[in-house]
């Protein structure tokens, strides 16, 4: 599962991206942000997984993924509170390792 954040607002509007990084599903039906995903992850990591799952069989509306219109992972404090991608990584897979125990 991957997903962006695109421009909109303060905080980005989220999305779950496709495997090959072609396209996208937007998530505001299940969450708005990362970071309410993040707030409730128990809540939101099963639906958001379901969506890419559909998202990467064309079994849902998509549209094209650019780049360039992603905004940064998280909503920042001031403008040296933004975490990096790796962060966002690192966060993500130790949550992924954890979730099988």
């Amino acid at each position: 599962m991957k997903l962006a954040s695109l421009k909109q607002g303060r905080d980005g509007r989220l999305v779950v991206v496709s495997d090959d990084l072609a396209w996208y599903a937007d998530a505001g039906h299940i969450v708005p942000t990362l970071q309410a995903a993040l707030d409730n992850w128990a809540y939101a990591a099963p639906r958001l997984a379901a969506l890419a799952e559909d998202l990467n069989h064309d079994a849902i509306p998509k549209e094209r993924f650019h780049e360039r219109e992603a905004a940064s992972p998280l909503p920042c404090r001031d403008d040296s509170s933004v975490l990096s991608s790796s962060v966002m990584f690192v966060l993500a897979r130790r949550h992924q390792v954890l979730s099988r125990f």
